[in-house]
């Protein structure tokens, strides 16, 4: 059984100094680990919780669940957009950016209960850009799951 909260722990570090050149891509600096923990929690907010977890976890999951949901329509067709989410037609939920030579792009699919970052250092835009490869690998992800 799918348990995305079993071995989650989530902390938040503090840094006192920013420069322009410190901060990554999204303006936030992390690691792939702690990126992938916040995309499990992300999927968590949108599957019922079996009881027994703290009403701290429960308030945080439903104040992320409130991201996911499309507020507004954008200029693709099917695309709309949440709190900082691209949200696909297919429930997919994306966030993407890029600064001083770096890239990166994020998906979940609470559904499929899957996730990836595509992490890169450096920036091309052209057809075979970060968010374009890494959608393209989400895609076949996503398809293996619905395949079964």
């Amino acid at each position: 059984m799918f348990t995305p909260l079993s071995n989650l722990h989530l902390s938040i570090s503090r840094t006192c100094f920013i420069d322009a050149f410190s901060i990554g891509s999204w303006a936030i600096r992390s690691t792939a680990k702690d990126i992938l923990k916040f995309l499990a929690a992300n999927i968590a907010a949108d599957v019922e919780l079996p009881d027994g977890h703290p009403p701290q976890l429960k308030q945080l999951l439903a104040a992320l669940k409130t991201t996911h949901v499309p507020r507004r329509l954008t200029d693709e067709e099917g695309f709309k957009i949440g709190l900082g989410w691209r949200v696909q037609p297919d429930g997919t939920h994306s966030k993407s950016g890029s600064g001083d030579g770096f890239e990166s792009i994020m998906f979940f699919n609470s559904q499929a209960r899957v996730a990836l970052i595509v992490l890169s250092n450096s920036y091309i835009d052209s057809p075979h850009d970060t968010t374009t490869t890494g959608s393209d690998i989400f895609s076949v992800i996503v398809n293996a799951y619905r395949k079964g």
